[in-house]
């Protein structure tokens, strides 16, 4: 995240998002977790960040790769 230094910020991820694999199946990341602290604020330099992760349920074979987008969204507060 960038923006202005010393600013706190809100960060919102979707409840779930579906991944599509290079075979067909598909996927549910859901159930999000974040490194970030209960009130993040960017940096002296403007910049923030974060790693995450999921809980990821399999709906049928799946293979090859899974691709989605996840919409995650940032606010001033």
């Amino acid at each position: 995240i960038t923006g202005v230094p010393g600013r706190s910020v809100q960060v919102i991820f979707p409840s779930s998002v579906t991944m599509t694999s290079t075979t067909g199946g598909s996927a549910e990341l859901s159930n999000f977790t974040t490194d970030l602290p209960a009130w993040p604020v960017l940096d002296a330099g403007g910049t923030l960040e974060f790693s995450f992760g999921g809980k990821l349920t399999l709906s049928g074979p799946v293979g090859g790769s899974l691709h989605g987008r996840i919409p995650i969204r940032v606010d001033y507060n």
